[in-house]
């Protein structure tokens, strides 16, 4: 029951952040400030699902037959190749947007948010796997009320540029934090990533 309210809370909360940071800045950003807002915040959250193609699932799978097996060693092998596979489409990403976005600030506003977001789904989808569902609900509570307060008096002061680092200060803090509850497990081991892209295993 403890491991269904804290995904809940999980899920509920990481939405709920970015509702209330959109009505913030409704009520705050001119219709102008809101429409520029809303086009970064789209095109981010398009490469972040292209970036992430179902990288998080695949993790979150592993680690729940590593849980039954007894052995995380393949989840591991998985979890670093996907973390690989996302820094290399990253980069494919950021090239592609060089050319069709010119405002540099722009860029690298949409850079950001979509790759904390394809990162952190990945780490998002290791914890699910591990079963780790109080840790991500205390980093989803501890998040929020964090990140409404700080996202208020950033909007306030910086508009639209203030609501953009309030997004980025909160995946950046969520992703810090399930990184922390992983490491805590003491299950994710420091690996050589020659031997990760030659193990066969984790293209099946």
């Amino acid at each position: 029951m403890k491991s269904l309210f804290f995904s809940l809370t999980y899920n509920v909360l990481t939405r709920l952040v970015l509702l209330v940071i959109s009505m913030l800045s409704v009520k705050i950003l001119s219709v102008n400030e809101y429409g520029e807002l809303s086009y970064i915040l789209v095109i981010a959250s398009s490469l972040a699902i292209v970036s992430l193609f179902g990288g998080g699932v695949v993790v979150n799978r592993n680690y729940s037959i590593g849980r039954i097996d007894g052995s995380f060693e393949l989840a591991n092998k998985i979890l670093y190749f996907n973390l690989l596979v996302s820094f290399i489409v990253s980069l494919v990403v950021l090239l592609v947007m060089l050319v069709f976005i010119t405002d540099i600030k722009n860029l690298i506003y949409v850079y950001l948010l979509f790759f904390l977001m394809s990162i952190n789904g990945i780490f998002e989808g290791a914890l699910y796997g591990l079963g780790k569902y109080r840790d991500l609900g205390i980093n989803s509570i501890f998040t929020f009320l964090l990140s409404i307060f700080v996202s208020y008096i950033l909007i306030m002061e910086l508009k639209v540029f203030g609501a953009l680092i309030a997004l980025i200060v909160y995946r950046i803090l969520m992703l810090l934090l399930n990184i922390r509850s992983i490491v805590k497990t003491k299950i994710i081991k420091r690996m050589n990533m020659i031997d990760v892209v030659n193990d066969k295993k984790i293209y099946r």
